[in-house]
């Protein structure tokens, strides 16, 4: 859908999103470069030729190199699994988050007992779903995220959290029980 739907800017709000519930986290970057290089992994091809089959590829690398890159001094684990949600998001595809086995995948992946992101994109295949958002609800994420709508004074009055949990319960209504 978006040809860059995430940028190092919505990466790093979302990973200040992450922390803002975690009072013991803390908060820096450790290295500015891999943030970067996390989205240019997902989305890059080489020569002009794709380097991944489908989104849920993408989307595996994109788990991955966060979680191995590690940007962040703390919540990389939590910034790759709120980054890939909202990037298969901006592709059409809501993802189901059972909560018990993406942390199991995302410590696998964090000791090195997933390696292969096609394991990992199996998991988002199973676990995810088309959704019809309409383009200008998808168009209005995809401004925010690459700051091109400024939302801060939304901040102060917790209307952006109500517009994120409005859109989050509806998604949910569209998954079978």
């Amino acid at each position: 859908m978006f040809e860059r739907p995430l940028t190092e800017e919505s990466i790093k709000i979302l990973h200040k999103w992450v922390l803002k519930n975690d009072p013991n986290a803390e908060k820096g970057i450790l290295s500015e470069g891999t943030i970067q290089g996390s989205i240019d992994r997902a989305q890059g091809d080489f020569y002009g030729e794709e380097q991944f089959e489908d989104i849920f590829e993408k989307t595996a690398v994109l788990i991955h190199s966060i979680v191995m890159f590690h940007p962040f001094i703390d919540g990389n684990k939590r910034t790759a699994l709120i980054s890939s949600f909202f990037f298969l998001l901006f592709h059409g595809y809501g993802l189901n988050i059972v909560k018990e086995e993406i942390i199991r995948i995302l410590i696998d992946i964090a000791d090195g007992e997933i390696e292969d992101i096609h394991t990992t994109a199996e998991w988002l295949r199973k676990h995810s779903k088309e959704f019809g958002l309409r383009s200008k609800a998808l168009l209005f994420l995809y401004r925010i995220f690459n700051s091109e709508i400024d939302l801060s004074p939304l901040e102060e009055f917790g209307a952006l959290s109500k517009i994120m949990n409005g859109i989050l319960s509806e998604m949910e209504k569209e998954w079978p029980e």
